[in-house]
């Protein structure tokens, strides 16, 4: 068991409130975490590219594979900044304050990275992440669970937050937005065993929203924001390529393709490739043909191809970490 941990900050508002308003291993070059998100039996199916003929603003009703389809169009990131039984946060604490202006300067390079990505397969993307511009884009709340333990029913209690105080059609609207994302961070120190991760869509999900885990550390880490670009990616429907897997028919031999031909992939490894090192202020890593193909960026991959691997509609629905 780990020990609670107390943070030297004073503990956080028990009250849930929008950002600044009133309401409601050494770094390792290839991760292989052995705590993950809660895992589903249910097959995904994730999307192909998208025809867009004329713009009609999206709803939540219009969610068929989750709140994040592909990269294309605008995407909004709403950042829950969550305390909970072990971690908690304090907007009173300045090294609280360094942490969450970090974080939102971490998201803006890893939206920055994704358009950039998004343009490369002859389409537009818009990212829309900063909070401390855009103040209806983060809020604060307390949850009575343990967001570190896998078995809290931690998804449940996200989805039922949002919905309880989140008008996300009315973001879509102000924003324009196709998609929507749910950073939900926890304030974790180098003490935290929790390992960033995705609950990314599956067939069957009660819920649309799609979540992103962010433990503001990991690994003894601070995350950096190539692991913002990976966590986001999987929304989209990119799997780890560190990780076999039997849906996507991931084999040994593929495995070592990916490690000896994609080496810099982001969904393989999140480390600047010549140091070994997590990068701040940039992104070095590749975004692969076949990461877009997952995505719906590109209708084909070659790589698929070569080695027989899943099709961008028959995804695991397991959560995807970093």
């Amino acid at each position: 068991m780990k020990k609670v941990i107390t943070s030297i900050c004073l503990m956080a508002l028990l009250v849930s409130s929008v950002f600044n308003t009133t309401p409601q291993t050494t770094h390792a070059q290839v991760y292989n975490p052995t705590v993950e998100c809660k895992k589903v039996s249910k097959v995904s199916k994730r999307r192909a590219t998208p025809s867009v003929t004329s713009h009609k603003q999206k709803t939540v009703q219009d969610f068929v594979h989750g709140s994040a389809e592909t990269p294309e169009g605008t995407t909004i990131v709403i950042s829950l900044f969550a305390s909970d039984t072990r971690y908690s946060w304090n907007r009173s604490c300045k090294k609280d304050r360094v942490s969450i202006h970090n974080i939102n300067k971490y998201l803006g390079i890893a939206g920055d990275y994704l358009e950039d990505i998004t343009k490369e397969y002859g389409k537009k993307a818009n990212f829309i992440t900063d909070f401390e511009k855009n103040k209806d884009l983060a809020y604060f709340t307390q949850f009575s669970i343990d967001l570190e333990d896998n078995g809290s029913g931690k998804d449940e209690s996200i989805w039922n937050f949002i919905d309880a105080n989140i008008d996300v059609n009315g973001l879509m609207a102000k924003y324009k937005a196709d998609n929507v994302v749910f950073l939900t961070c926890m304030n974790t120190d180098e003490n935290s065993q929790a390992v960033t991760c995705t609950r990314n869509w599956y067939e069957g999900m009660p819920s649309p929203y799609e979540i992103v885990y962010m433990y503001n550390v990991d690994y003894q880490e601070v995350n950096p924001p190539a692991v913002y670009a990976h966590e986001i990616l999987h929304t989209f429907g990119a799997p780890d390529l560190y990780a076999k897997s039997t849906e996507l028919n991931f084999s040994d031999e593929f495995m070592n393709y990916v490690r000896t031909s994609m080496g810099n992939d982001l969904m393989y490894t999140c480390s600047d490739k010549p140091t070994g090192s997590y990068l701040y202020d940039s992104i070095t890593n590749e975004v692969s043909e076949l990461d877009a193909y997952y995505c719906g960026l590109t209708n084909d991959s070659s790589v698929v191809r070569q080695f027989g691997l899943g099709t961008a509609t028959s995804g695991t629905g397991a959560a995807g970490q970093h």
